[in-house]
């Protein structure tokens, strides 16, 4: 019998093609009360079958409608079903949705009225408590909102219990006006600034100050205006002599920017999979100065993407600094752990963006 060649000149090659996928970040998703078409826990509707695959005049077809239809469009939204009227806790629901395979960033409620707080807060403490990271908006018509002293109302609720992730929106059921009252009651700004923004990249532009679509102004006064910001809302305004409306202030009930909220996470879960990667890729992580320059690469990388997209700084005053111990001062317990423990690695500064300007300056006569 020949003698094949690989008997005398053996090549092998291993095929180290795996790869971490970090979490989604920009998908959004909608809980309903409602029972969905074929008694599903949930769908994913899409720009192109939106409108064949929901009922028309219904809550979840017309958040959908102005969630499509903004200047950037979205690819897709999901919609999850809690039946509260079963029994069945909000977690439980969601918890299923996860375990058929539904994954999501930006969560939502379907109602909007005084009635339905608690399951706003329920929905806000799930996004809080969530091992992945989420962020909760919600909206309410509850015109305690505006009532400073008010201690029932969602934006109250969420922010003192410092819910850094959830954004509260207030929007009127109606406004009235010279020629009458207009009804607003089906306008859905949280899901016009949902379908704007999560299709841009995280952390790249502030959530204020970007033109929304199927919104009116709220029609507030500026001391409502004070009193929502005072408690932490976001409002819908078109400004003077435009039609250009937008969302204010852009954040989250803690005076938190979404923008920084998001970046903070997009940054967290690029250096998670980064990590992962390498070590899918590498015979050896150890505590030695390979590994840490490697690391170190890793950070880097992803900070300077992060200074690309402004959401930090690194100035002669404000420098971003990132370095990591030198393992040879390792004790040997730490490196028998096999564990790579360390605080403060990385220090940057925010980013922060430009709500609002009041400037004054002077005109002098000369000598």
């Amino acid at each position: 019998m020949p003698t094949p060649i690989r008997r005398r000149f053996s090549v092998q090659t291993v095929l180290k093609d795996k790869a971490a996928v970090g979490q989604t970040l920009d998908q959004v998703m909608l809980v309903t009360t409602d029972a969905l078409a074929g008694a599903v826990r949930y769908i994913d509707v899409s720009l192109d079958d939106w409108s064949e695959t929901l009922t028309a005049a219904t809550p979840e077809y017309e958040f959908a409608e102005t969630f499509f239809g903004q200047e950037l469009k979205p690819a897709s939204l999901i919609i999850i079903h809690w039946d509260k009227a079963g029994t069945e806790a909000l977690a439980d629901a969601l918890d299923d949705a996860i375990s058929l395979g539904a994954v999501w960033y930006f969560q939502t409620y379907v109602g909007v009225t005084d009635a339905i707080i608690s399951d706003q807060v329920s929905l806000s403490d799930y996004g809080e408590s969530f091992e992945d990271r989420v962020q909760t908006f919600v909206m309410t018509q509850d015109v305690e909102a505006l009532n400073l002293v008010s201690v029932t109302d969602i934006g109250y609720l969420t922010r003192s219990t410092t819910k850094n992730r959830t954004t509260c929106i207030y929007h009127p059921a109606s406004i009235t006006l010279v020629g009458g009252v207009v009804d607003t009651s089906e306008q859905r700004p949280d899901a016009a600034i949902l379908g704007r923004m999560s299709t841009t990249e995280e952390g790249s532009a502030q959530w204020d100050y970007q033109p929304i679509s199927f919104v009116t102004d709220s029609n507030l006064s500026a001391t409502n205006q004070n009193s929502l910001q005072t408690k932490g809302y976001n409002f819908a305004e078109t400004f003077k002599n435009t039609v250009f409306t937008h969302i204010f202030r852009g954040r989250t009930c803690t005076d938190r920017e979404i923008r920084i909220q998001w970046g903070a996470d997009w940054h967290d879960v690029s250096v998670e999979t980064g990590l992962a990667n390498y070590a899918f890729q590498n015979d050896l992580m150890a505590f030695d100065d390979d590994t840490f320059a490697d690391v170190e690469g890793i950070l880097y990388y992803w900070k300077n993407l992060a200074l690309s997209r402004r959401i930090i700084v690194d100035t002669k005053e404000r420098p971003a600094f990132i370095g990591l111990p030198d393992p040879d001062t390792l004790d040997a317990t730490t490196r028998a752990s096999g564990v790579a423990n360390f605080a403060d690695v990385y220090q940057y500064y925010l980013n922060s963006a430009v709500d609002e300007w009041a400037i004054t300056g002077n005109w002098r006569l000369g000598q």
